[in-house]
């Protein structure tokens, strides 16, 4: 006798077979579960997993640690995380999968300590910065980094100190044609209001919001799953 099991395994929900103990359990197709559940592991593991993601610069760095975590019907996980410093101003969440897989996170800055086109806070800068090249799958990486580093050399009108390219230099090309990245300096000092850029494994969202009267910055990366057959 067989009974089926509805499994959320890898962002997917899977029938299973669950035999007698002489033949164990079996998956859609035939297969032993355990075989599945290692498949579908290799197939979702990159740097999103979140044993992984705990040791990078933007934990380490910053020293973020987790605060609480909430279950989901659908198997969801929501992490919430603080850094060392700073915390009054700035909230992270996490969603993960079945798997500890991050399937998306969200960085939330007061916009009053983030500041504005006239002056930039660096610590805001430099948070978002490393937010951004953390979250950023392998595919989107090298596009993510565009978005990140612009935020990173952004200084206000201002302030005090200003990195300065060279007229004919690599990097001041892509400031002055790449109008999604303008847009996203843009949200971030508060002059334009959302963003949303599709990438090929990732989707980038900027946005400014209000949040229980709190004006805040809000960024989301949104990691797409792969679809299991």
């Amino acid at each position: 006798m067989c009974i089926k099991e509805l499994l959320w395994i890898g962002g997917c929900f899977w029938l299973v077979n669950r035999g007698t103990p002489d033949h164990g359990a079996l998956g859609p197709f035939g297969e032993p579960a355990e075989m599945i559940v290692q498949s579908l592991t290799s197939e979702y593991a990159d740097t999103n997993e979140y044993a992984q993601l705990k040791t990078s610069e933007f934990f380490s760095f910053f020293h973020v640690t987790e605060v609480g975590r909430e279950h989901e019907p659908d198997g969801t996980t929501i992490v919430r995380l603080e850094p060392g410093g700073f915390k009054e101003f700035i909230d992270i969440e996490l969603r993960l999968d079945a798997l500890s897989n991050v399937r998306q996170g969200r960085l939330l800055l007061d916009r009053e300590w983030v500041g504005d086109q006239n002056r930039i806070n660096p610590f805001a800068k430099d948070i978002a910065k490393s937010f951004l090249s953390a979250l950023a799958p392998k595919a989107d990486q090298g596009r993510m980094a565009v978005f990140a580093d612009a935020l990173r050399n952004l200084a206000g009108t201002e302030d005090r100190y200003l990195k300065r390219s060279q007229p004919n230099s690599p990097e001041r090309a892509d400031r002055t044609v790449d109008a999604e990245v303008l847009h996203a300096v843009g949200v971030f000092v508060g002059t334009e209001h959302q963003l949303d850029v599709k990438l090929t494994a990732s989707e980038l969202r900027l946005s400014n919001i209000d949040e229980e009267g709190r004006s805040r910055v809000q960024m989301t990366v949104v990691r797409r799953g792969k679809t299991a057959r």
